[in-house]
């Protein structure tokens, strides 16, 4: 399956998964509320000082409820691209049954990103002090090095992100998952590049809309009210790009992909 056909898939599943979407955007909806409860409207500097152990424990618990959550979201979409049909009442189960499999998927993956950019940002900041900050050579060499690093930050995330989708539609192990996530990204480079890239530029672009609009409410109400609508808008906005962006991804994976699983094994 073409990347635009990919996208045309996941504009009409995103169509047929209205209950899914109404799940997410409350999810994203009560916790972005209760991060707002526990932040304020404009902090000041000392409340953010007095609240970061707080948000140090918050963070983690709530990476780990999207990771909990993604299961059942995977699970969901690909019922509604076999069969037209979303199973709900199915969703707690798979998020229970996915969860250790895409933790593990996304530990690998949080630290080879943390390796590379540690390692990219090392690099980028030995070149500039070479240089002592003021040559144009070493500064360049060290903006090339950076440039690497963000090209190769992307690139590594592709399979890591396929993976995720391989456990759950192929009910794979994590390791062979990240396989077959490498495997794919190899035989189709070019066509995951390109998927990537379109959805990448086409969320910022929708994002962007949603935040602008966010900003001019915030701009002219302000206050509280001003705060949870932001919320709303955002969290409506989220959860129509995540069912839209896992459709696509999931219908490119089910049209493309010919390593079977006992060729990565």
């Amino acid at each position: 399956m073409g990347v635009f056909e990919s996208f045309k898939k996941g504009f009409e599943v995103l169509k047929g998964s209205t209950a899914l979407v109404i799940a997410i955007v409350g999810f994203n909806f009560v916790t972005a509320l209760g991060m707002l409860t526990v932040i304020g409207v404009n902090p000041t500097p000392e409340k953010i000082t007095a609240i970061t152990g707080t948000l140090l424990v918050l963070f983690p618990i709530l990476l780990l409820l999207w990771i909990f959550m993604e299961g059942g979201i995977f699970s969901a979409v690909y019922g509604q691209i076999k069969t037209k049909q979303i199973n709900l009442s199915a969703f707690i189960g798979n998020c229970t049954k996915y969860f250790v499999r895409l933790l593990a998927i996304n530990c690998i993956g949080g630290a080879v990103t943390v390796v590379l950019w540690f390692a990219g940002a090392f690099l980028t900041g030995l070149c500039i002090a070479m240089g002592g900050g003021n040559n144009v050579f070493f500064n360049a060499m060290g903006g090339i090095v950076l440039l690497i690093t963000i090209i190769a930050a992307f690139l590594v995330a592709i399979p890591l992100l396929i993976g995720q989708y391989f456990a759950v539609i192929e009910d794979g192990k994590a390791i062979v998952s990240l396989k077959k996530g490498i495997a794919f990204t190899k035989q189709l480079f070019w066509k995951n590049i390109g998927l990537f890239v379109m959805l990448a530029i086409t969320l910022s672009i929708v994002s962007f809309i949603g935040n602008f609009f966010g900003a001019l409410l915030t701009n002219t109400v302000g206050g509280w009210l001003a705060a949870i609508v932001n919320i709303a808008l955002n969290s409506t906005i989220n959860g129509f790009i995540g069912i839209f962006a896992s459709a696509t991804i999931i219908s490119f994976l089910l049209g493309s992909f010919t390593v079977k699983t006992e060729e990565i094994e």
